[in-house]
């Protein structure tokens, strides 16, 4: 569960979703340059062999697009973010329990 996202208007449960989804896409995003360094590592030591190269031009082409889903998936997690807290703010308002601003 991710941190800071109590008392959100009722938006805890997509943020919270959208945080998990970030951290699993991290999360492949690290295994995959891990997986990226150790075969380039195998590629020094035999830079003929063409599987060797093909395997580290599919892991990179992999930690691409993991990289690509990991910068979508963080856009989309702060915009919920933001937006749960204007929700917030706006409620807050509502109800005449105006929050101070460094509670935003």
């Amino acid at each position: 569960m991710c941190i800071g996202t109590e008392g959100m208007n009722g938006c805890d449960e997509s943020v919270d979703d959208l945080c998990l989804t970030m951290l699993a896409v991290g999360d492949q995003l690290a295994a995959a340059l891990a997986r990226e360094h150790r075969l380039s590592r195998r590629g020094y030591k035999h830079p003929d062999d063409l599987t060797v190269l093909n395997e580290w031009k599919d892991s990179r082409r992999m930690v691409d697009t993991l990289s690509e889903q990991y910068t979508a998936a963080i856009m989309r997690y702060r915009q919920a973010v933001e937006r749960a807290i204007r929700l917030e703010s706006e409620a807050r308002k509502v109800r005449g329990n105006h929050p101070d601003e460094t509670d935003l």
